[in-house]
């Protein structure tokens, strides 16, 4: 008996069909987007904003603490922390950190939705969220309970998928090759 996958192979190949059995091929980038992880990705996108946040704060009271030291002595936490010559260095760093980290927020808003739809393609209706990234962000939970619509089970099942059928594809060549030379020895 055949498996699904070694009834389609073989259809395939003897209708010289190779090329649609390179599922693997067409799809070089499953293993790295199997690893994505959008909760993951949201956590660190919100350290990075926190981060950036903290610098701009820091920033402001450092450029605030140098217009008390010019105008009026205060003995507030503003005058302990000095103007320095710095400052335009961090503030060329903050404006780029800041321009990465929207250009980064994009990129996963838009990857998200990018699976989503690939996610509707496929028939899964149960997805991947911002709400649901955001109550598992929130809940900090590494339960089993996994949806079906992760990067994870998506594309770890197109992957094991394609893996089979390359296989399949393999074992349906040999017999292909086996089946023409019976034939042509009987000719």
């Amino acid at each position: 008996g055949e498996t699904v996958e070694q009834y389609v192979a073989s259809q395939l190949v003897r209708l010289d069909f190779l090329d649609a059995l390179n599922l693997l091929g067409d799809f070089p980038s499953l293993e790295q987007a199997k690893s994505v992880r959008f909760p993951r990705l949201t956590m660190d996108l919100k350290k990075l904003e926190e981060g950036v946040n903290q610098l701009k704060q820091l920033l402001n009271i450092d450029s605030s603490s140098t217009i008390n030291q010019d105008h009026q002595p205060t003995n507030t936490l503003v005058e302990k922390i000095p103007p320095s010559s710095s400052n335009h260095k961090l503030t060329v760093f903050l404006k780029d950190a800041d321009k990465q980290h929207q250009a980064c927020k994009k990129l996963v808003s838009e990857s998200l939705e990018e699976f989503q739809r690939v996610c509707r393609f496929l028939g899964i209706t149960e997805t991947v969220t911002n709400t649901t990234i955001e109550c598992e962000n929130q809940s900090n939970s590494t339960s089993n309970n996994k949806m079906m619509g992760t990067p994870e089970i998506v594309f770890g099942r197109i992957l094991q998928f394609s893996k089979s059928m390359h296989s399949a594809s393999s074992y349906a060549i040999i017999k292909e090759r086996r089946r023409a030379k019976m034939f042509s020895n009987f000719q």
